[in-house]
């Protein structure tokens, strides 16, 4: 074997090696980015709930008013 095709043997493995760090890295940025967007539905989920129990309540004081 050459010193040539040791070269482009062991450039082709770091292209390979470089390749799947980048994709890991990518991975890894769009898990953190589900877990910020899963975090943004549970708190507009449990805000949404918030604002249905007032319209509930507001309901139940204007039919309270008006049956007076």
């Amino acid at each position: 074997m050459s010193i040539g095709e040791i070269i482009t043997i062991i450039t082709f493995v770091g292209g390979i090696i470089g390749f799947l760090i980048k994709n890991y890295t990518l991975l890894q940025k769009l898990d953190e980015t589900v877990n910020k967007l899963n975090l943004l539905i549970d708190q507009t989920k449990e805000k949404q709930g918030l604002v249905e129990d007032e319209v509930i309540k507001l309901n139940e004081q204007i039919n309270l008013y008006g049956t007076i």
